[in-house]
This record gives C-alpha cells, structure tokens and sequence, in this order.
C-alpha cells in the first residue's frame, strides 16, 4: 500500500512537472510566433516600399513621356508588382535562370528553420509559420549576396539595434534579417558573394541568419534556390 501511495504521489509529481513545462513552452512557442508574424510585417512594409521606390525610379529614368506613362500607368494597375525596364527584365531572367544554383546567404552553416508551416519542435500540435530560412553559422560569419543586384532600403530593428538589408533582383527581392553590421550602402550594385555585412549572435548565443526570397509580393521557398550545403 505504501509503495502504491508512493508511486500515485511520484505520478503526480511527474504530471505536475510536465503541465509545468507546457506553460513553459506555450510561453516561448507563442513569442516565437509573434517573432516571425512581426518579422513578415516588416518585411512586408519594406517590399512594398521597395515596389514603390523601384517603379518611381524607372520613371524618373525614363527617356520619353510615352514610357513614363507607361510605366507609371502599369504601376497603378498594380502597385504590388515592379514594372520591369529592359535593364532590370535581363537581371530578373538571370535569377530565373540561376534557380537552384545561388550560393548560400552564408559560407558555413545549417538550416535550423525550414520555410513553410510546420510543427513547433517543442509541441506538434502547434504549428508555427516561416516564410523564409533559418540558418544558424558562427559567430562574426560574413553575409553574402546571393546574386548582383542594387541594395534598396536598409531598416535597423528596434530593441536589438540589428539590420535588415534587401537587394532587388529586377522584380525578385532577397532579405537579409538580423545583421550586426552592414558594409553597403542603400543604392550600391552588388555582385555574387559580395559581404553586405555580418550576422548577429543573440545574448543567448545563437548566430542566426533569416533569409528570404520574393518576387514582388510572394514568398518563395528560399531552398528551391539555394545550391545543397
């Protein structure tokens, strides 16, 4: 009987642990959840205004009325989508053509977070979106572009002072979340492997680089893009 009393009051101990750490881990599922809607918002906001500022330059640039009507009449039509000029239309088929062969944002790492939605490791009934890739590397690890193109806006994020950087592709953008520093400048052409900075190590510890792969509006899976590692 005593040992049956001890083992009812270990059971319960165990359960107690167990629901313990379930408020534990709900806590720290939902802060991640709220993590990457956050990071989507900005990441949204700043493509839009990358969309906005790319069509305002193409017609600025261009050499007769007729094609700034043009373009500016695209625009309008649909202001979620970069009306092309020559230039950027060949940039924009070189990416196309380059799927599956871009090198990776980072020389070493691993993806800890794969694009798309899918179960929290820490409890399967969650799921928890990604509309990018996780990758996690060293410390001081340089960041690379995954392929030419112009540097648009760069946008610190509040609290931990890190960079987000994107460079447009034609109408293909490539975000760069969480960099400790940056070595370009909003406007400058960049090439293949060229370092635009260095990644952030959080007070935890972890070096991890978010990269995430547009074309206009839509989120595409980063690793349809990127050669294997």
């Amino acid at each position: 009987k005593q040992a049956l009393e001890k083992d009812r009051l270990e059971q319960e101990k165990l359960v107690k642990a167990i629901q313990k750490d379930k408020k534990k881990y709900s806590s720290e599922i939902n802060k991640k959840k709220k993590e990457s809607q956050e990071i989507d918002r900005k990441i949204d906001k700043m493509v839009k205004d990358a969309i906005a500022a790319a069509n305002k330059k193409a017609m600025a640039e261009a050499k007769t009325t007729e094609a700034k009507k043009e373009i500016a009449s695209a625009a309008k039509a649909n202001p979620n989508k970069i009306v092309l000029t020559k230039e950027a239309k060949v940039l924009a088929d070189n990416f196309t053509s380059n799927k599956g062969r871009l090198p990776w944002p980072v020389p070493e790492g691993y993806i800890s977070s794969t694009y798309g939605e899918h179960p929290s490791p820490l409890d399967s009934k969650i799921m928890i979106k990604n509309s990018g890739l996780e990758i996690t590397t060293s410390p001081n690890t340089d960041v690379r572009a995954v392929f030419g193109g112009e540097v648009g806006e760069i946008q610190v994020v509040p609290g931990s002072g890190n960079k987000i950087v994107y460079i447009r592709h034609g109408n293909y953008i490539t975000v760069y979340f969480n960099l400790k520093s940056i070595s370009v400048s909003s406007g400058d052409k960049v090439s293949t492997k060229q370092s635009i900075g260095k990644v952030a190590t959080s007070p935890s510890g972890k070096t991890v680089l978010k990269f995430f792969v547009l074309q206009n509006t839509s989120y595409l899976n980063p690793q349809s893009w990127i050669t294997g590692q």
